[in-house]
């Protein structure tokens, strides 16, 4: 009876170890910055997830945020990709961070990395991250049937295009293919997180 005592005491300290093993101090340059969607994040675990959009993708981690008693507070996913026109465009990079139930939660950008709109790489503005904000919380269902950001647009000559009119109200003007590509990414990574 002793020795089966041992083992289970043996196996729970080891179980044990090993769970609290795996999280992770969020590093001192990253917490800043997650601390804009979970004020209490102190820890992280990491998922590996695909990315169907972007080639040789550095887009393969969603991570689990816990407060400093290891309670989930959400997951953050951050994106460094391009907008799907070809590599004419600026690359984005941009974060989402999600409830611990997978629903979207916020946007949040580091500085140096704001988006861009229109051939002139114009900064975006405060309504146009409010509108994305928007977007992301209710998604068009015009872009349910889109496959690729180039779709939205009328025409496409390489660095150029106009928003086809059915999607005019769904995009933010001159950041159509952006819209569509963080919804992309946003989508994936809701339907990653609920399964």
């Amino acid at each position: 009876m002793n020795k089966i005592i041992k083992i289970t005491f043996l196996s729970f300290f080891l179980f044990s170890f090993f769970a609290e093993a795996s999280y992770k101090r969020i590093r001192s340059w990253d917490l800043k910055y997650y601390k804009l969607a979970f004020e209490a994040a102190k820890f992280q675990k990491v998922l590996k997830i695909d990315d169907p959009f972007t080639i040789n993708s550095p887009n393969n981690e969603v991570k689990q945020i816990f407060d400093a008693n290891k309670k989930m507070l959400g997951h953050i996913r951050e994106i460094f990709t391009d907008t799907g026109c070809g590599g004419e465009c600026a690359p984005l990079f941009f974060t989402i961070a999600y409830n611990v139930d997978g629903t979207y939660r916020q946007y949040i950008v580091k500085e140096g990395e704001e988006l861009f709109k229109g051939n002139d790489y114009e900064y975006f503005n405060k309504e146009d991250y409010l509108r994305l904000n928007s977007l992301l919380q209710n998604p068009p269902k015009s872009f349910e049937t889109l496959k690729e950001p180039k779709e939205i647009l009328s025409d496409w000559d390489g660095k150029t295009g106009a928003t086809k009119l059915i999607y005019k109200s769904d995009v933010i003007e001159t950041a159509a293919l952006t819209c569509f590509r963080i919804y992309q990414y946003n989508t994936q990574t809701q339907n990653f997180l609920k399964n």
